[in-house]
């Protein structure tokens, strides 16, 4: 039991420096250069963004992915916490903390373009994925009798 648990602990562990390597190198060769028209290059501050958005939303997608029965209090919850965590932190930024240093920086220049949502797509996918494999391995292949909704 202990053995099987250690070799999990070290295959995530490798899979999440892996998946940071990666997760990096896709940010910085997409978010390292001039975004816009007015020429900003502020390549750290670009890179951060779909960094933390992508860890907020991979959390979501696995906290559902996860779940054996989702109810309506879950999916709202959940889409709410999704809205709330961008879209409210670039409103915040842009109109209430007008005297902050932060005010008016790259938020809803980074939101609005389209790359943003293409990195945080494919490094969700990245980071997803060999959870979502090995759960369908688990519930399909492995233990199927586990995993059948009992009808009521």
């Amino acid at each position: 039991m202990i053995k099987k648990a250690e070799s999990y602990f070290w295959f995530y562990y490798f899979w999440a420096f892996l998946n940071s390597w990666i997760m990096y190198q896709i940010c910085v060769n997409s978010f390292g250069n001039i975004m816009g028209k007015e020429g900003y290059t502020n390549d750290l501050w670009n890179m951060g963004v779909p960094m933390c958005y992508m860890m907020v939303i991979s959390h979501h997608v696995q906290f559902l992915m996860e779940m054996k029965s989702i109810s309506y209090w879950l999916a709202f919850f959940s889409v709410l916490s999704l809205l709330t965590f961008m879209p409210l932190n670039v409103w915040m930024n842009d109109a209430i903390f007008r005297n902050s240093f932060y005010y008016g920086t790259q938020f809803s220049m980074i939101y609005r373009e389209p790359i943003l949502h293409l990195v945080v797509f494919i490094t969700v996918f990245i980071t997803v994925l060999p959870r979502f494999i090995w759960l369908t391995l688990q519930n399909v292949v492995w233990y199927p009798e586990f995993a059948k909704v009992k009808s009521s």
